[in-house]
């Protein structure tokens, strides 16, 4: 009896680009997958094929292959950041498709449906921290040594 492989893990591979003496820096995060793709472990489970050099720990971009219903092939989360602005060190936030080499119509969808999908949860997660905010709020002016929240 075969045993199926386990499913494809997910991480995020990030840079930090600066100057020397300048102030301000970019962060750029890309998917990176971590083991076997989706491919590789359907020909492993099926005995086609073994793929000997790919370990359980071979860290490559990811590929067209959706991962939990997202389509994650040249998505970055950029940023940009600087030392001087100690309120938000990082900001400008922005998720994207990094230079796709092609996209068709069916890549493109997926593209869109990525992108909904994740602005929909960063939505979700913003009003959670805010419901969260407003729950501290009174703590905040019952204090008379504090009249503003803490930052962040």
């Amino acid at each position: 009896m075969k045993t199926k492989t386990t499913k494809t893990t997910i991480a995020l591979y990030v840079t930090e680009e600066h100057k020397p003496h300048e102030q301000w820096c970019h962060v750029r995060a890309t998917i990176v997958t971590i083991g076997a793709n989706a491919w590789e472990r359907r020909c492993r489970d099926d005995g086609s094929y073994s793929y000997p050099d790919i370990k359980s720990d071979t860290i490559r971009n990811a590929s067209d292959d959706d991962v939990n219903g997202l389509y994650l092939e040249n998505l970055t989360i950029a940023c940009q950041g600087n030392n001087e602005d100690a309120d938000r060190r990082v900001y400008a936030w922005e998720t994207r498709y990094q230079q796709p080499y092609s996209v068709d119509t069916r890549k493109a969808l997926k593209m869109a449906k990525t992108l909904t999908t994740i602005e929909k949860r960063q939505e979700k997660i913003s009003e959670k921290l805010t419901d969260g905010l407003r729950r501290l709020a009174p703590t905040w002016h019952a204090s008379p040594r504090r009249s503003a929240p803490p930052s962040l």
